[in-house]
């Protein structure tokens, strides 16, 4: 029978090799455009390869609108994240890398164009868009749909740029079998640090998790499972990533009552403190919110400038969950479509 580590093992091998196909074949077709020195024009661009922007991309194509998805380099979103979806309509439990992965096969196979580049630049001031991407030349579209999701939010503290990747992770999923038989802390108190906690504790013969205020913000039945898996610290500040210059040690934390000061030694940190939206390539041209998310009409789907159209977590009010993310990527491209065809005919 695998154990956890041969489990992770083959997992991030088979969804690797599928990105490494599609990867070599976006190369390839990149490769070609660029070789004509000539921008790509499309009526619909789709910003984003997670749920929002490949379900966008897949609708798009079924109407048989000239589009394009940049899903960036890593397509999947945060989804890829998650050891186990179980809000997914039609499945009971199953990992996002799994479920990514058949999404991505199912909107190829309805014709959608992925382009795994990001874009760099964007020109809105007016249509066609323009759209500059890292690698893949230039596009220009008539309407655009904005989904690129969010990131984790990090800490900001010493020594978590210096040991990121050597030992701090906001992906639990991704780096747990790195962990075997060591001891890590997770750092939080929501959902996402009882999914991490109860993952990590899979694989590690420790796993203690460090909440800032005096209770825990999840589900109360996802506190009761993980009190059987992990060790639980209230009222903990995170000061300071500690290493050897090669990987983590411990950390530094506070008291939030007594003000006392410690290190606690570890092997790894993993951050669970929420998300920021990725909008800083068009926080100067959209509207957003005052925490950066952006403006959308709930009903069009569309931000202040006309034939700019957002959908998924990066939109302000969303519920982010998977299933809303992709009804208003849906949404979104269907009044792109609108938009679109109500511009050819006037």
């Amino acid at each position: 029978m695998e154990n956890g580590f041969e489990r992770q093992q083959s997992r991030n091998c088979r969804i690797g090799v599928f990105f490494f196909v599609c990867l070599i074949s976006n190369f390839l077709i990149c490769s070609i455009m660029l070789g004509t020195g000539q921008s790509q024009a499309v009526d619909v661009l789709v910003l984003g390869g997670g749920p929002a922007g490949l379900s966008a991309g897949m609708h798009l194509a079924d109407a048989h609108i000239p589009s394009v998805v940049l899903t960036g380099p890593e397509p999947g979103g945060l989804l890829t994240h998650a050891a186990k979806v179980e809000n997914w309509p039609g499945i009971l439990a199953e990992s996002g890398i799994a479920i990514m992965q058949r999404l991505i096969e199912q909107v190829q196979a309805h014709g959608a164009q992925l382009v795994y580049d990001s874009a760099v630049r964007l020109d809105l001031t007016q249509r066609p868009f323009v759209i500059e991407t890292a690698d893949s030349g230039i596009f220009t579209a008539n309407a655009l749909i904005i989904a690129l999701g969010s990131s984790p939010r990090k800490l900001n503290i010493p020594g978590e740029a210096t040991y990121w990747g050597k030992g701090v992770s906001s992906c639990a999923l991704c780096d747990a079998f790195a962990y075997v038989d060591r001891e890590v802390v997770v750092v939080g108190g929501g959902d996402s640090a009882v999914d991490q906690a109860i993952h990590l504790a899979d694989y590690a013969r420790k796993v203690t998790v460090f909440v800032r205020s005096k209770d825990m913000r999840a589900k109360p039945v996802r506190i009761r499972e993980l009190l059987k898996k992990v060790t639980i610290v209230y009222n903990k500040q995170m000061l300071e990533v500690i290493g050897n210059g090669q990987q983590v040690t411990g950390i530094k934390i506070k008291d939030r009552h007594s003000g006392v000061e410690e290190i606690f030694p570890t092997d790894g940190v993993f951050l669970a403190i929420g998300h920021e939206p990725n909008t800083w390539l068009i926080k100067d041209a959209i509207t957003l919110s005052h925490d950066g998310h952006i403006l959308a009409d709930f009903e069009t789907m569309q931000t202040n400038i006309p034939g700019v159209f957002a959908a998924g977590d990066i939109v302000a009010g969303s519920y982010r969950q998977v299933p809303v993310a992709v009804g208003d990527a849906i949404k979104a491209a269907g009044k792109a479509i609108d938009f679109i065809r109500y511009q050819d005919a006037a």
